[in-house]
Formats: C-alpha cells, structure tokens, sequence
C-alpha cells in the first residue's frame, strides 16, 4: 500500500510521454514513437542529417501554389525549419497554418552558392507576391529542413485530408526538386536554424 502513491504517479507519467497525437494523417503513417524537439535539432543540424526524425511543431505557413511544403515552429520562433514534400504526393491544406503537427522524415543539408540563394529568395518573394533586395543575401548558405514522408496535423479533419488537392494554379508551381527553388536564404538570420523553402 505505501507504493500505491509511487506506482500511481509512474503509470500517469508514462501515460503523459506515450500520449496519442490525434489529427488527420497525409503520407505515410508516423512509424517513430519518440519526439526529437526542434530545439535540439536546431541546435546541431548537421548531426541529424541523413537521420530519420519525428518533431512536433506549430505549422507556421503553408505553401500556397502546390502544398508541397510547410514551416514547423517550435517553442519560440527562431524554433524554425521546413518540411518539404514531392509536388503532388502529400498536400498539406492551407487551414493547416496555427495547428499543431507532427512530422516524419528525414533531415537534410542543402548547399547554396551566393547566385543559388539569391535565385530562391527572388522566387520565394515572388510566390508571396514580395519585393526582393538581392543585397540582403551576402554569400553562400546553408540550409536545413526535413525531407517528409508522412505527418499528422490536429485540427483537420480526415475529409479534408482525403480530399486535399493542390491548388489549380499549382500546374505553374517550380518543382522543388531544383536546389535554386528549395530554399528562402532572405529570411534567415541563422540558416543552420531555419528550413530551406
């Protein structure tokens, strides 16, 4: 009986770390169980490349010509990275942006020379319907974000994740496959803390 307390409190807290995340599936089902924070992928990206991972975020912008990709953020803002799926295969929905997810895949390295990530931040400006300086990128970069293969996204419904589809105008979407339209060097501050577009 004097354990009872003990025994207790070690089923709530296993209870709390195996906790189901519930939301609408796109991809592949998520196959790890443990959450990598984004803040410790963040800290040291180039030790998670090449790694399968799975990180739980808030999705902070959602690409609006294809769905092909989606920014995560995590505790804090600078908490950043992108996750990048093929055009067509996954589409994560525009009412994704403020839910919370979580995302399988793998991390990846992408190298820009200084005329590459000016190209990508001019095409990112673009599609935002922006202005670009190219003065505000000063040399090569390097970029970090997650190669997805599957993610669940509170908030949405099934229906709406069966029915995703990307947007008509996304026939004139760039593929991202090209390294010059896989990244947003303008809008990094610390490119080994934020994703590539």
């Amino acid at each position: 009986m004097r354990y009872a307390p003990i025994v207790a409190a070690a089923l709530l807290l296993a209870a709390c770390q195996t906790s189901t995340f519930e939301g609408a599936a796109f991809g592949e089902p998520l196959t790890l169980d443990e959450v990598t924070p984004l803040s410790a992928l963040l800290a040291e990206p180039a030790g998670y490349v090449g790694e399968r991972v799975l990180v739980e975020g808030t999705v902070a912008d959602v690409c609006d010509k294809a769905g092909c990709w989606m920014d995560l953020v995590g505790e804090t803002p600078d908490e950043k990275i992108q996750v990048k799926v093929d055009d067509g295969v996954i589409v994560f929905p525009q009412d994704a942006t403020g839910n919370r997810a979580r995302v399988e895949g793998v991390v990846e390295q992408l190298d820009y020379t200084e005329e590459e990530a000016i190209a990508a931040a001019r095409h990112r400006a673009e599609e935002n319907g922006e202005t670009f300086d190219p003065a505000t990128i000063d040399g090569p970069r390097t970029v970090y974000r997650i190669r997805g293969s599957g993610a669940v996204i509170a908030g949405i419904s099934a229906d709406e994740a069966e029915t995703a589809e990307a947007p008509a105008e996304a026939a004139d979407h760039v593929d991202h496959a090209d390294p010059v339209d896989q990244a947003d060097p303008a809008d990094q501050a610390d490119p080994a803390a934020e994703a590539a577009h």
